[in-house]
């Protein structure tokens, strides 16, 4: 409750921060706090995460605070009975655990019986910081210039850098952009480099995208045009996903569930309407280059366009000038989910350059894709 109440009610910087402790006797057990945060307060967060470590060591906790941290555990025991899985492993905890016979029986006398100086003895004892380990995921170009002023005790925080498979990496630095390179430019180049602006007629835009998913068969039709578009993704030739964005709004089909976006998310993804997103991006007026970053090994152009519902960014290489990478960021009621596509081995299809390659993560899983058709101007 502190690390929720300081970080989001307080200083607003995530939509959540919780914490956790183990119980394992086989292994070292481990306290953990945690949250998701903007990348420029993700210093902010790590200090005031570390604050509330230290606050419940050194102060009591009040009267308040106790009665309804013993509250939730009285509760949460109380459901427990209700599942028999559970009643059957507190006898087996018995029995292996070397517990009192009536360990569970005299459960809710001990958690009524613990004190505020109980709590501090204990916090003392386990949780301590100066054998905490700080973990930060993220872009590290954008939190690293803050993360470095930080000090705990004292003493500025040793960081190590690490890429997203655990390797050891230097440390991650802005590459410089050539003077006269452009959000517009580096957009105009891709589009101009997919040859859509070539073709007067072009309308409308299919793209067919095939592969396998948990080892059956997945289709993935995309069409595109300046006032909408449609995904529909299907798993063992059934319809499983639908999302469209038109001229009367948005909304995602699944089955014969449907649901309607939020006009917030509406407007945002209005942005990236055409036959290619960045026809749409690029006449937002609201496209931004970023710097260069290493993506996939390859040096790219970062282009973001902000959106209070959906935030994108996009990633061209700077050898190439192709899109390597896509992401978005959305914003569902609170809640934040970033999608990332990844596109590589372009190809000429009816004289259109599209990206001959496609993965992006589905249920955890990471799918890939090939392209199977392009289609100019489909009939309906």
């Amino acid at each position: 409750a502190r690390l929720f109440l300081n970080l989001r009610e307080d200083k607003g910087y995530t939509y959540g921060s919780y914490s956790s402790i183990g119980n394992s006797k086989i292994t070292a057990t481990r306290f953990r706090a945690s949250a998701s945060v903007r990348n420029e307060v993700t210093d902010s967060a790590v200090v005031e995460i570390v604050n509330e470590i230290k606050r419940i060591r050194t102060d009591l906790v009040s009267e308040s605070e106790l009665k309804k941290a013993k509250a939730k555990y009285v509760g949460n025991f109380v459901r427990s009975l209700e599942d028999p899985e559970i009643i059957a492993s507190f006898a087996y905890e018995i029995a292996t655990e070397n517990l009192d016979p009536d360990f569970y029986k005299n459960y809710l006398d001990r958690i009524n019986a613990v004190t505020a100086e109980d709590v501090k003895r204990v916090a003392q004892k386990y949780f301590n910081v100066d054998q905490a380990r700080v973990v930060v995921t993220g872009k590290g170009v954008d939190v690293l210039d803050n993360l470095e002023k930080v000090q705990l005790n004292g003493n500025y925080l040793p960081i190590n850098y690490y890429d997203k498979y655990g390797m050891s990496i230097e440390r991650p630095q802005k590459l410089a952009v050539a003077d006269g390179v452009t959000a517009e430019s580096v957009l105009k180049s891709f589009i101009e480099k997919t040859g859509v602006n070539k073709m007067s007629d072009l309308k409308t835009l299919k793209l067919v995208y095939k592969g396998t998913f948990m080892q059956m068969a997945i289709e993935v039709k995309e069409t595109y045009s300046t006032t909408s578009q449609e995904q529909v993704i299907s798993v063992g030739g059934n319809p499983m996903m639908t999302s469209v964005v038109s001229a009367e709004g948005a909304f995602m089909k699944q089955g014969p569930n449907q649901m309607d976006l939020p006009k917030v998310i509406y407007d945002d993804l209005k942005k990236s309407l055409g036959v290619i997103s960045e026809i749409g991006l690029l006449a937002s007026g609201e496209a931004v280059l970023e710097g260069i970053e290493t993506v996939n090994d390859t040096e790219a152009y970062v282009i973001k366009v902000p959106g209070v519902g959906v935030s994108y960014t996009n990633y061209y290489s700077k050898e190439t000038g192709m899109k390597i990478k896509e992401s978005t960021l959305v914003n569902f009621n609170g809640q934040m989910q970033t999608n990332n596509t990844n596109y590589i081995n372009y190809k000429e299809i009816s004289n259109l350059l599209m990206p001959g390659e496609k993965s992006f993560d589905l249920g955890g899983q990471e799918i890939s894709l090939t392209l199977e058709e392009v289609i100019v101007n489909p009939e309906k």
